[in-house]
């Protein structure tokens, strides 16, 4: 009869209290932006915010379960609850709705770029040179304010950076926008590589670039000692550091590709 009784009060416990189950695995949702979020083979993550994430994970006494997701459907998630946190966030007023930004920022965005292809003849030197040309984004993305909330741009919506380059090869876009690193990185692994170059325009504006928490998570209560542990590794300079295993040691300067296993 004790068995039994312990043992409902397990179901109950499994049934009821779904939350101390998982209470120690923080849901982030993942989308792949190389090099600061990857894939191996193996299906494990890897990357400069991925390290950067894991330990900070581990330094709180928690794990990491990454959700593969559209960056759309990760924010949609973020809204809900359904996930617990993102990386790599741009702030804005419509976010701060469902997120919390943690303090301080954990990287500045690097400079947003435009691709072109190669011998099409368009020339982007300014914003308004992008008026009347089809740009490819990815939904849901913020670049930078001025080329967000200009309602003169058309933009394409796709869900990675890969199928706005094969759209910009095959002329179904002009202009295709990205950050920097990520954008260069990810050419430079592509056979379309050769059929791209980059126009003059740059966004010049440093934002910096958060770790948000859905305020619907049940981690939203631990905003607290997040913001302390990502003090603590700022000052250490612990990013510095995750993104130092990425780059070249000696020689050119600029982005190693990390081996994939």
């Amino acid at each position: 009869m004790r068995l039994m009784v312990r043992m409902s009060f397990l179901v109950m416990l499994v049934l009821f209290l779904p939350g101390m189950v998982r209470a120690d695995e923080i849901k982030v949702a993942y989308t792949e932006y190389a090099p600061y979020r990857m894939t191996r083979q193996n299906g494990t993550k890897y990357g400069i915010d991925i390290d950067f994430l894991n330990e900070l994970a581990s330094r709180l006494g928690h794990t990491v379960q990454y959700v593969d997701c559209p960056f759309e459907r990760g924010l949609s998630s973020m809204q809900t609850g359904k996930v617990d946190l993102m990386t790599g966030m741009l702030s804005n007023s419509e976010r701060e709705e469902y997120m919390y930004f943690v303090e301080p920022a954990y990287r500045k965005a690097s400079a947003k770029v435009f691709y072109i292809k190669a011998g099409s003849g368009i020339s982007i030197e300014r914003q308004e040179d992008l008026y009347g040309k089809q740009v490819g984004v990815i939904g849901g993305v913020s670049y930078y304010p001025a080329f967000d909330l200009d309602p003169r741009i058309s933009k394409e919506c796709v869900i990675t950076f890969a199928q706005n380059i094969k759209k910009l090869v095959n002329g179904r876009v002009d202009v295709i926008i990205q950050t920097e690193i990520v954008g260069d990185y990810m050419l430079s692994a592509l056979p379309e590589r050769e059929n791209v170059v980059k126009a003059a325009l740059r966004s010049g504006v440093e934002q910096g670039v958060y770790l948000a928490i859905s305020r619907n998570s049940p981690f939203f209560t631990e905003r607290g000692r997040i913001t302390a542990v990502l003090k603590d590794m700022q000052a250490e300079g612990y990013w510095e550091t995750c993104l130092r295993n990425y780059m070249h040691v000696g020689g050119k300067h600029g982005l190693a590709r990390a081996k994939p296993d």
